[in-house]
């Protein structure tokens, strides 16, 4: 049985290496800890069968125990394992001595479809040589000793072998001839004077004959003759030795044609691991001379360039066949390209991007790597290490369209629209132009999310988007900002043409008819107008006005267009803010407001359920243990009983000051809950979203450790999220009060929602013991590589940092299931729980969870 021991940290890795191999007649052995690895392979062979093949995984981070097992593998009998290396990108690996193995391959992670042949090349290198314990071939200097003189050979033969040499004798020239054919042989010393043919002519037949063992040869003559010894020379010989020197002049002679055989052996076999090396790695490497022209290049460079031999590239000029030109197609000279230049001045050139053109005539772009290669001081030409970077550009752009876009409509999203927002108004006061501002609102649009459901609500957004997108002009940028809330800039308008694409879109919007199985609902849209010219700088207010005007045309009975009137419109606005204060201080004083909790599991606790055959539609898919916490949601009846979301009036409570006893309101109620509950085998715990105002006040954390310290719980109880969009004004400031809380023991929550392309630099800004998955990047996962490496990216750093992260609103089994491989630690979704009342929560307390007995 072929044993192919797989030496990885990650469960993950492991299993994907596993589903790749299905070679027959092999068994897959594992070792998940550096430090068992060395303790196993610290056996060989005596108490441990040595594996057939070792495949590693290079982490991201060499760890000391990761060191010490590649030092152990560099040293015998391990040095002799064929050993295949995995990597996620070679700019990771440092010069390792893992590198001067005779048998190992270079590949990377995403190249799993390659592991198989990999294999199968080191597991035939390890039979013809055979495994640890057998008998390898002796490394002994092999002689052939040619005389056809018995006395000659037998004396000169017995010097060598007391010598250690390994010797053969031969009689005559065509004696030698045929064991040098069948044979390895180092050196040849030959007598000159033979019967058949003298020592120069059997040299030259020995060097002309590819069949014979390649060998340094030297002629043994009794005499010395001008005229023979250039004739020995000129055969291909490198050395005349005479049979009456002294024994120890002989030997002398014997042991500088080993030291010379030796460093042609060093040689060779460094060439053949650079080969090896060059062979094996995933970047192309090739090498030029001082004038940029190829002289050699590896098989993964040719791949990548679109070539099949070597030929077609060695002894030209890499600047004329491949970086020719720029990303457009535009020719570059060579005294303007920064690549040919470093080949010419022997400079260094590092991660530099460029475009190199295939043999199909496509442009691949690229990250390459110029480095001398020097001799005493002299540049004598360069090598080039350069990878294809085409998916890391797709993958950017991908993070940033998403930064910018709604993920739900593929529209702009709010952030990149106050950003055209701005640079608008900038024009504007340069240019002294009008634009328009159309905001625009779905009538009734929460009928259809309670009538139909979110799925049929989402289907509608989508609707809308596309015929909004039909209808604007291709210079205008349309966004959707909030739920059912869209807005428009049209640019370089006036007053009549904007009110003319506004009609528009109302009519639009008129004639929709949505069908969502067999209901179908009339759409209408409100419209609220708002001129822009050289005195709108506040971004902020130009918003406020379109919203307003919004609100007009929907208490104007709806379906209407409404444009914006600073004098008449401003007290209605106004009017609209004071209704705010009113209504978010009487919820205040009546404690009015309405919690709401979601169950957030640990993926430990759920993985019995992800493993059943459970699926979306089943009966009840809920798992069987207790959630680890809950998230708390703030909610506020309107005028019919209806629950606003905090998206309605957190803006506003936060523009009046309000937003800090609205949070306290909410935590306090948490904590009536904690209080409530009786001594617990699994404490409840609670996480609250809170507002940088609340957390910037200086009094918060001494308030909220005096009410915990009251009814005997910990900090660990109450997890704290960061609001979305509230770590831009004071970063220094909550920074400041993010550590303090985690260094108090409260569990710190960093939402990701919104956090789009800046997230990594995010995470390693702010203290906190948990990470939130993006929700657009949760949706897309079943299908989108690119969403999966993102993902895994945040999970990676996350736990690098040790964090926990935490994905939410998750719509399916199959997501929480592939989120688990990705090593999510924690999973929200309506699946798994809904969200629930107060009064609820505390019934499902009393059946999952009973008190303990005394």
């Amino acid at each position: 049985m072929t044993t192919i021991l797989i030496i990885e940290p990650s469960a993950t890795l492991r299993y994907g290496i596993k589903r790749a191999i299905n070679l027959p007649g092999i068994e897959l052995q594992e070792e998940d800890d550096c430090r068992q690895a060395i303790v196993r392979l610290s056996c060989l062979p005596q108490h441990t069968a040595p594996p057939s093949v070792i495949i590693l995984g290079w982490p991201t981070l060499a760890k000391p125990e990761f060191m010490a097992l590649s030092k152990l593998l560099c040293e015998a009998p391990c040095n002799k394992l064929p050993l295949l290396l995995l990597v996620q990108d070679m700019a990771l690996i440092d010069a390792n001595c893992l590198f001067e193995r005779d048998y190992f391959i270079v590949q990377k992670w995403r190249d799993m479809k390659e592991i198989e042949e990999n294999l199968q090349r080191l597991l035939t290198s390890s039979a013809e040589r055979g495994v640890i314990a057998e008998t390898t071939e002796d490394d002994a200097i092999r002689i052939l000793l040619v005389d056809d003189s018995k006395t000659i050979r037998t004396q000169f033969g017995n010097l060598l072998k007391r010598e250690g040499f390994s010797v053969e004798l031969a009689a005559s020239p065509a004696e030698a001839f045929e064991k040098a054919k069948a044979q390895r042989f180092d050196i040849g010393i030959i007598d000159y004077y033979m019967p058949e043919q003298n020592g120069a002519e059997l040299c030259q037949r020995i060097k002309q004959d590819p069949r014979c063992s390649p060998m340094d040869l030297a002629v043994l003559t009794g005499s010395y003759d001008d005229d023979l010894v250039s004739s020995v020379l000129a055969s291909g010989a490198i050395e005349c030795m005479f049979k009456n020197e002294s024994s120890q002049l002989f030997l002398a002679r014997v042991k500088a044609l080993v030291q010379i055989c030796q460093q042609k052996k060093i040689i060779r076999e460094e060439k053949e691991q650079l080969n090896n090396i060059l062979e094996s790695v995933g970047e192309g490497v090739y090498g030029v001379n001082r004038e940029g022209i190829v002289t050699f290049i590896n098989p993964a460079a040719l791949s990548i360039l679109g070539y099949e031999l070597e030929s077609d590239l060695l002894g030209k000029s890499a600047h004329a066949v491949f970086h020719y030109a720029d990303q457009s197609g535009k020719p570059v000279d060579s005294d303007f390209c920064f690549i040919h230049q470093a080949y010419q001045l022997g400079d260094e050139l590092l991660q530099w991007e460029a475009v190199f053109w295939s043999a199909r005539g496509s442009a691949v772009p690229v990250e390459c790597s110029v480095r001398p290669r020097m001799i005493e001081g002299r540049s004598i030409g360069s090598v080039i290490a350069f990878r294809d970077i085409s998916e890391r550009l797709l993958f950017e752009e991908e993070l940033k369209w998403q930064v910018n876009h709604d993920h739900l409509t593929k529209l702009l999203n709010r952030q990149y629209l106050e950003q055209a927002l701005e640079q608008e108004t900038r024009r504007l006061f340069r240019t002294g132009e009008t634009s328009a501002l159309l905001f625009i609102d779905l009538d009734r649009f929460k009928n259809v999310n309670d009538l139909a459901g979110h799925a049929a609500g989402d289907l509608l957004l989508i609707e809308v988007s596309n015929k909004l997108k039909e209808r604007v002009r291709q210079s205008d940028i349309i966004a959707r900002i909030a739920g059912d809330e869209f807005v428009v800039i049209l640019s370089n308008v006036k007053l009549e043409q904007a009110l003319l694409l506004a009609e528009k879109i109302r009519g639009i919007l008129d004639e929709t008819i949505f069908h969502y199985g067999d209901m179908a609902f009339d759409i209408t849209g409100s419209v609220g107008l708002t001129m822009m010219d050289a005195c709108s700088f506040s971004v902020d207010r130009v918003l406020a006005n379109a919203d307003a005007a919004c609100h007009i045309a929907k208490q104007q009975g709806r379906n209407k267009i409404h444009v914006f009137d600073e004098e008449k419109d401003v007290s209605a606005f106004d009017e609209k803010e004071r209704g705010w204060i009113d209504r978010l201080g009487e919820a205040l004083e009546k404690a009015q407001f309405s919690l709401s909790y979601h169950p957030i599991y640990a993926t430990s606790t759920v993985q019995s359920l992800l493993d059943s055959n459970a699926t979306d539609n089943s009966a009840s898919c809920h798992p069987q243990g207790f959630p680890d916490f809950y998230e708390v949601q703030v909610q506020l009846p309107d005028a019919n009983g209806h629950l606003l979301s905090s998206a309605a009036f957190i803006p506003a409570a936060e523009r009046f000051d309000l937003i800090t006893k609205i949070d306290l309101h909410v935590i306090e109620r948490v904590m009536r809950l904690l209080d409530d509950q009786d001594e617990m085998q699994t404490p409840l715990r609670f996480a609250v979203t809170l507002s940088e105002q609340t957390l910037a006040r200086p009094d918060f954390i001494e308030t909220v450790e005096g009410w915990l310290s009251s009814i005997s719980q910990t900090p660990d109880s109450l997890l704290i999220t960061l609001r979305d969009d509230q770590s831009g004004s004071n970063a220094k400031s909550l920074q400041k009060t993010l550590e303090q809380l985690h260094a108090k023991g409260f569990g710190v929550i960093l939402d990701e929602q919104t956090r789009g392309h800046s997230a990594f630099a995010h995470l390693r800004q702010y203290q906190a013991a948990y990470i939130t998955i993006n929700e657009t990047l949760i949706d897309g996962l079943l299908t989108d590589p690119i969403d999966q490496a993102v993902v895994r990216a945040i999970v990676d750093v996350s736990h690098a940092q040790n964090r926990k992260t935490i994905a939410r609103n998750v719509h399916s089994l199959n997501t929480c299931r592939l989120l688990t491989q990705l090593n999510i630690d924690y999973l929200q979704s309506d699946l798994l729980g809904e969200w629930v009342s107060e009064d609820e929560l505390e019934r499902l307390i009393g059946v999952l969870q009973p008190p303990m007995q005394a």
